[in-house]
This record gives C-alpha cells, structure tokens and sequence, in this order.
C-alpha cells in the first residue's frame, strides 16, 4: 500500500487545497468591491456632464463681459483722445 496516502498527508493536502480556495475567494472579493454598479455610473457621468456645462456657461459669461468691458474701454480711449484727424 505504498500508493496509497497515509491520512496525514490526505489531511495536509485538504488544506492545501482550502487555502487555495480562501485566497481564490479572497481575489473575487477584491475584484468585486473594484466595480461599479452601472447606476452609479451613470449617476457620476450625469454630474460630470452637468458640471461641465455650468463651467462652459460660466467661462460663455466671462467672455462675454471681458468683450463688453474691451469695447468699452476702446470707446473711452477713442474719446479720450478727440476727434481723428
């Protein structure tokens, strides 16, 4: 009977194989926990979006003012300075 695994080495290669399978566990886990659920997904792309706008509208107004403010200086300049002549 010497092919045969004494119950001691049965009992080591069980948990052997147990290990095995905790750290295999253990790995789903983590991988698991990395994910995102697609409704949250969709929810930090909706405020992306949402943020993005409000930037672009708000650089729109500040643009907006530096040109008025530049024709407004433009005109003080020019009647500042008189009539052409």
């Amino acid at each position: 009977m010497p092919d045969e695994p004494t119950p001691g080495e049965l009992a080591r290669r069980l948990e052997d194989r147990l290990g095995d399978v905790r750290d295999d566990i253990q790995q789903l886990g983590v991988r698991i926990n990395s994910r995102v659920s697609m409704e949250r997904y969709q929810y930090e792309q909706t405020t992306r979006d949402r943020d993005t706008q409000a930037l672009a509208e708000r650089i729109k107004g500040i643009e907006v003012y530096l040109t008025a403010r530049g024709r407004e200086r433009e005109h003080a300049l020019r009647a500042a300075q008189g009539p052409p002549r």
